[in-house]
C-alpha cells in the first residue's frame, strides 16, 4: 500500500536501532530475536515452470478448498539465524502470544539476559497481557515502524518457507500439508547455505511511490 509506506528517515532511524541491539547481540549482552507469525493455508500456490519452446498450452493443477489454516507462531534469532516456533489451527491472539512468549524464555538458562523481541503491531502484540507477560520474562518488545515488514527479518524466512513448501506442491489432505510444514523445520539444516546467505540482516529502504 504505497500511500502508507513511512517516510524514509523514519525507516533509516529504526534501522539504526536494529543495528545497535545487532551488535549488542553479537557481543553476548542480549538475545535478538525477529517475531511474527506466519499463515499458511492449505494450498499450492502457483510459480514458474519451463516449458518447451513451441509447445504453448494449458497446464491443470490440482487445488485444495484453501479453507484450514496451520499458523506459524515464531521467531528468528537474528545471530544463529535460527527459529523458534510452534505450530496450532488456533486463531492468534494476546493469549497464544503469551504463550509463545514463556515458550520463547524456557529456551534461554540466563533468565537475566534480557531478550529483545522485534514485532510488528498486530493488536494482540499491543493487548497489556502480552506486554505484562513480557516485563515479566525480561522481554523487551520493539515495536516497527508500520507497513515496514521489509525491517523484520523472519519475513524472509516465511517467504522461503512458503517457497519449499507451498509452490507448485499439491498436498491432498491437510495432514500432509502440516507434515510437510514440520519437515521442513526439522531438516533446516538441509537449507543451511541457503538460509545463511538469505538471512543476512541487511535492511532495504522502500521508498514510497
Amino acid at each position: 500500500m504505497p500511500g502508507k509506506i513511512p517516510k524514509v528517515n523514519i525507516q533509516k532511524k529504526f534501522r539504526d536501532k536494529i543495528d545497535a541491539y545487532l551488535e549488542q547481540a553479537r557481543i553476548g549482552k542480549i538475545h535478538l530475536y525477529f517475531f511474527d507469525p506466519c499463515h499458511c493455508v492449505h494450498n499450492n500456490v502457483n510459480g514458474y515452470e519451463w516449458q518447451k519452446k513451441g509447445r504453448a498450452g494449458t497446464k491443470l493443477v490440482k487445488a485444495n478448498s484453501g479453507r484450514q489454516r496451520l499458523n506459524v507462531v515464531g521467531a528468528l534469532n537474528a545471530i544463529k539465524k535460527e527459529p523458534h516456533v510452534f505450530l496450532t489451527e488456533a486463531n492468534c491472539n494476546q493469549e497464544l502470544i503469551c504463550m509463545y512468549l514463556e515458550s520463547l524464555r524456557e529456551q534461554h538458562s540466563d533468565q537475566k539476559k534480557k531478550i529483545v523481541l522485534i514485532l510488528d503491531n498486530a493488536p494482540y502484540n499491543h493487548s497489556h497481557s502480552v506486554k505484562k507477560t513480557a516485563k515479566r520474562l525480561n522481554i523487551k518488545l520493539v515495536f516497527l515502524p508500520a507497513y515496514c515488514p521489509n525491517l523484520n527479518l523472519i519475513e524472509r524466512l516465511w517467504k522461503f518457507l512458503k517457497k519449499k513448501t507451498k509452490t507448485n506442491n499439491y498436498c491432498e489432505t491437510f495432514e500432509d500439508f502440516q507434515n510437510g510444514i514440520l519437515y521442513f523445520f526439522e531438516n533446516l539444516e538441509m537449507f543451511r547455505n541457503e538460509l545463511d546467505s538469505l538471512l543476512v540482516p541487511n535492511f532495504e529502504i522502500i521508498l514510497a511511490s
